[in-house]
């Protein structure tokens, strides 16, 4: 049944899409250049750290940028503008991803709106000097029309396949991808060899990069980096799109695990239910999260127990960056020409 209604909303989905591209859905062309990041899955294929990453490469050529995201899980409703100031707000009125954006991008505005059109013309109105507008999680957005649509493919992964109801989590048919500009092929360098993703790799005609995950550090609830972490053994605790992975790549590190408490993506933690967890640790036992993860806790976990929480901090590395990084400035170069033609 689970399979069926999967199916039945990506085939949605796909006539949507079709009904955009006929014009009998209409989408709204902003002056500004749109770049949206997304994916046709519905696990983790690393779309914020992506958004994180190009915001950042983008800033470093010196373009004023904007991300723009929808908030998923939060309780406020309407626009909120997050800047320069991320712990002022709380995961609860903006979600957990924007509060990461955030975090991570100090002088970039993130702004949170379920309608991305509305938080565009409300940072227009307020005179932000904005060039570059990143739409966060955006492939299925198609009211917004955008410059340069990025979709990321999970290596490890590709098209989201669950064993345990036996068929691919997809939000729209492979077809989609004929949509994309870019592919990015991300955790390249946790995947083994994958017939589906070469078959999709020759049949992509646009041009397609390389991306491996790598690892930041780790860094206590202080935000301060931790030169050598060597607990006895930790527990994780997660609630992101592919728990896994962040199992595996802890692992990786040659850190010993003790428990895991795995969680849906988004998942709404309870203080009652971290204090159980506390209460359940062996003695010099550690908790490691993922950094998502702890921008929520760090509400929740007592003062008293922060010390003996820790977080994992990813990046993403785009192999090939410079062209990449051309692709989207010469891009920029002739849609800022065009506009100057009407």
């Amino acid at each position: 049944m689970k399979c069926f209604i999967l199916k039945l909303y990506g085939k949605i989905n796909y006539f949507r899409r079709l009904l955009y591209r006929k014009g009998i859905f209409k989408s709204v062309k902003s002056k500004k250049f749109i770049i949206s990041i997304g994916n046709i899955t519905m696990g983790g294929s690393g779309k914020t750290p992506f958004s994180i990453y190009l915001a950042k490469l983008l800033e470093s050529e010196g373009l004023n940028v904007v991300v723009l995201t929808r908030g998923y899980g939060r309780k406020k409703r309407g626009v909120t503008v997050i800047k320069n100031s991320y712990s002022n707000f709380s995961w609860d009125d903006v979600g957990d991803e924007p509060l990461l954006l955030s975090k991570s991008l100090k002088n970039i505005p993130v702004v949170v709106s379920k309608d991305r059109v509305e938080g565009l013309n409300i940072i227009e109105k307020e005179n932000f000097t904005a060039e570059v507008f990143i739409l966060d999680d955006g492939f299925q957005y198609l009211k917004l029309r955008r410059d340069i649509d990025i979709v990321l493919v999970d290596a490890t992964n590709p098209f989201f396949y669950d064993e345990n109801i036996g068929c691919k989590l997809i939000r729209e048919p492979v077809e989609s991808l004929n949509s994309a500009d870019i592919l990015v092929i991300t955790k390249l360098n946790m995947a083994n060899k994958n017939k589906e993703l070469e078959n999709l790799i020759v049949d992509f005609k646009n041009p397609i990069f390389n991306a491996d995950i790598k690892i930041n550090g780790i860094y206590d609830f202080k935000n301060v980096k931790i030169d050598k972490f060597s607990p006895v053994s930790v527990n994780l605790i997660s609630a992101i799109g592919n728990n896994f992975q962040f199992e595996k790549l802890v692992k990786s590190l040659g850190i010993d695990i003790n428990k895991k408490y795995f969680f849906r993506d988004h998942y709404i933690y309870k203080k009652e239910e971290i204090e159980n967890i506390i209460k359940d640790r062996g003695e010099d036992e550690f908790f490691l999260t993922t950094e998502k993860d702890f921008v929520k806790l760090l509400e929740i976990v007592p003062e008293e127990f922060r010390n003996i929480f820790y977080y994992l901090k990813i990046e993403i590395d785009v192999k090939d960056e410079e062209k990449l990084k051309k692709y989207i400035l010469d891009r920029l170069k002739t849609v800022k020409s065009n506009n100057k033609k009407f």
